[in-house]
């Protein structure tokens, strides 16, 4: 995929809402960890006492359910913040997060995050915006799962992939990364084989196609009627 046209778009993180400022003041009290390619950040029953903010790479969010499959609940990315944010800290890890690439993450304990909320009310205002935000971005994906079947959940899975790896060929929006259709019965809680037949019924009606092991979005119209679409803002509309 090479030519003058081709057009990378920059995804919006769910930190944007946060000042620099505001950022400044979390990386004063965050210390930083480095992960290796599959090395756990945490694990599921592990105490929730700190948020994160990811510096470089990518972090994946899931759970493992009975039988061993596996539920992707979020991707993470370069400033990206995310986890648990209960101010009592009484919490424990639901998921498991794993680094998909050498990654670098800052931790900002729940304690220092209290402290910034008691000590400054404008801080405390975004930092629930955010709180709310992560809400509804996982609200909206579980509507998705539960309401509209296997096929309305890909379709609203290929649009929130859509804008988390956003890139543009000859007017049409493509996913800029190559996903396996295993990865994304993950994200929706669906077997293989019927990400498999989905999405080849997708190709034959030319409602998507491949580039180069990469998916084409030819009828965005189509996806969001078949998933309800509430035309969330965009950052909600991500993975």
């Amino acid at each position: 995929m090479k030519g003058d046209d081709i057009m990378d778009r920059l995804p919006i993180r769910n930190s944007s809402m946060f000042s620099e400022e505001h950022m400044g003041m979390l990386s004063e009290v965050a210390t930083t960890k480095e992960l290796e390619e599959n090395e756990y950040l945490f694990q599921e029953g592990s105490v929730a006492d700190r948020i994160f903010l990811v510096r470089s790479g990518s972090i994946k969010l899931y759970q493992v359910l009975r039988g061993g499959a596996i539920s992707t609940m979020a991707l993470y990315f370069k400033d990206d913040l995310f986890g648990e944010s209960d101010p009592a800290a009484h919490v424990i890890q639901q998921y498991r997060a794993v680094a998909m690439e050498k990654t670098i993450v800052s931790e900002i304990m729940q304690e220092d995050v209290n402290a910034l909320i008691h000590s400054n009310g404008h801080f405390a205002e975004v930092f629930v915006s955010w709180s709310g935000l992560i809400n509804r971005i996982n609200q909206s994906k579980l509507r998705g799962f539960l309401h509209y079947g296997k096929s309305g959940a890909l379709c609203s899975l290929l649009l929130r992939l859509a804008n988390t790896y956003p890139a543009e060929h000859n007017g049409k929006r493509y996913i800029n990364k190559r996903i396996t259709n295993l990865e994304m019965a993950e994200m929706i809680c669906a077997t293989r084989e019927s990400v498999n037949r989905i999405l080849s019924d997708f190709k034959k009606r030319r409602i998507v196609s491949m580039m180069e092991g990469k998916i084409v979005l030819h009828d965005i119209a189509y996806l969001k009627e078949i998933c309800n679409c509430d035309k969330c803002p965009i950052e909600i509309c991500r993975m």
